[in-house]
């Protein structure tokens, strides 16, 4: 199997599931709902529950690059739940 058709796959599959996901704003209110008291931007070094995954962007993508680009701060400062990045 080609290197081309497995990110081919990998780039449908990821689209489908974000078909499938919730509004980014919905998941966060209901992350709200529920008293949280913070939003992890990247879950990569600590143990996370996903709560909403956003279309596929180039790997190159900064995570405050993809933040800005879905309006995750904006939403996560209108619900009042401080949201936290690593700074790379």
């Amino acid at each position: 199997m080609s290197e081309s058709t497995v990110r081919r796959w990998r780039d449908e599959l990821i689209g489908l599931l974000a078909a499938q996901a919730p509004r980014l704003d919905r998941a966060l209110k209901t992350v709200a709902e529920q008293g949280a008291e913070a939003v992890l931007i990247d879950g990569t070094l600590i143990r996370t529950e996903l709560v909403w995954y956003s279309p596929a962007l180039p790997g190159r993508t900064a995570d405050i690059t993809a933040a800005r680009t879905h309006d995750i701060v904006t939403i996560c400062e209108r619900l009042k739940i401080p949201p936290l990045a690593d700074k790379a």
